[in-house]
Formats: structure tokens, C-alpha cells, sequence
């Protein structure tokens, strides 16, 4: 028996609750990776400029890099979301909050001066974006193998109880002296 199809309302809503799902999912990352970021950025203790850049941006990166990814396997878990639509969202909603957050203290176009800071945003948000996008694609592949293990459990036990079920209403009775019954 299939389902009726869905009207334009229903489609409409419950594509809406995915986008703020992929949207919180961004933003939810970035505020984690942060308290990641914070706790851990005191051990972080680098001289040298060109390690300290690699390391910053390794740090502040992190969030892209695996909070967003294990939200992207929770989801790919328990959501039929395409990898690709949840990690350019949830990726590009939780850069475009960081830009904004930063731009609060310096201004839209202090995130944009250094040429070497842009360059390093977006190879690192392509990284964190593909990272993502597979990390989901692992979650839908573990769910559908969870659902064959399931389907299979499901179609043994079925056999099963079909078999117990046939055994009992097509066999007669057999009556033993031993048990309980009318003798005679």
C-alpha cells in the first residue's frame, strides 16, 4: 500500500523544518567548536608567526572540521539529507555567523583585508565542507545497512512465527497418558 502524495503545504513544511535543522546545525557547530576552541587554545603555545598562523587557524577551524562533521553523521543517521544540501548549509550558515560575530568588533571589511586570511577561510571551509559531505555520506550508509540488518532480523522472525503458527493450527493434538486430559 503506498502513501497518498503529499500536498504542496506538507512538502512545503517539511522542507522548511530541514532548512532550520541544517541551519542550527551550523550554528550549533560553530558555538561548540568555540568552547572547544577556547578551553583548548590556552595550551596552544607557539613562537614562531608562521606557526601561530597554522595553528590559529587550525583551532578556530575546528568546528568546521569536527563538530560539523559528527553533527553530519548524526544526521546522515537519522535524516534522508542530501550530503551535499547539509554541508554547504549548515557549512555556509555557520561561516557566514563566525564572519558576522568577528565583524562586530572590526567591522564587515576587517575580515576581508588580509589576502592570506581570505585565502585560508575558504581552503579551510572547502575542507570542512567535503569533510562534512562524507561524514554524512557515511551516516546514510550506516543507517541503510542498519535498516537490511533490521528487514532481514524482521523476514527470519517472520518465517519463524509463520512456521510456529502452521505447526500449531495444521498438526492435531497429540494426546500422551502422561498429561493432563479426558481419559477414556
Amino acid at each position: 500500500m503506498s502513501e497518498p502524495p503529499k500536498g504542496l503545504y506538507a512538502r512545503g513544511e517539511s522542507g522548511a523544518r530541514l532548512v532550520v535543522i541544517l541551519v542550527g546545525a551550523g550554528v550549533g557547530a560553530f558555538t561548540v567548536g568555540g568552547f572547544v576552541v577556547s578551553a583548548v587554545s590556552g595550551w596552544a603555545v607557539v613562537e614562531s608567526p608562521m606557526a601561530a598562523f597554522v595553528v590559529g587557524w587550525g583551532l578556530q577551524r575546528l568546528w568546521l572540521w569536527l563538530v560539523l562533521p559528527a553533527m553530519g553523521l548524526l544526521a546522515g543517521r537519522l535524516l534522508k539529507v542530501s550530503p551535499n544540501r547539509f554541508a554547504l548549509t549548515a557549512g555556509l550558515t555557520g561561516e557566514l555567523y563566525g564572519v558576522l560575530i568577528a565583524s562586530a568588533g572590526d567591522g564587515l571589511e576587517a575580515a576581508f583585508l588580509d589576502w592570506l586570511d581570505v585565502l585560508a577561510r575558504v581552503a579551510t571551509l572547502g575542507l570542512g565542507l567535503w569533510l562534512t559531505a562524507k561524514a554524512v555520506e557515511l551516516g546514510r550508509s550506516a543507517a541503510l545497512r542498519a535498516q537490511a540488518r533490521a528487514e532481514a532480523v524482521a523476514q527470519r522472525n517472520a518465517a519463524e512465527y509463520a512456521e510456529m503458527l502452521a505447526r500449531a493450527t495444521g498438526e492435531p493434538r497429540s494426546q500422551s497418558s502422561d498429561g493432563p486430559g479426558p481419559q477414556g
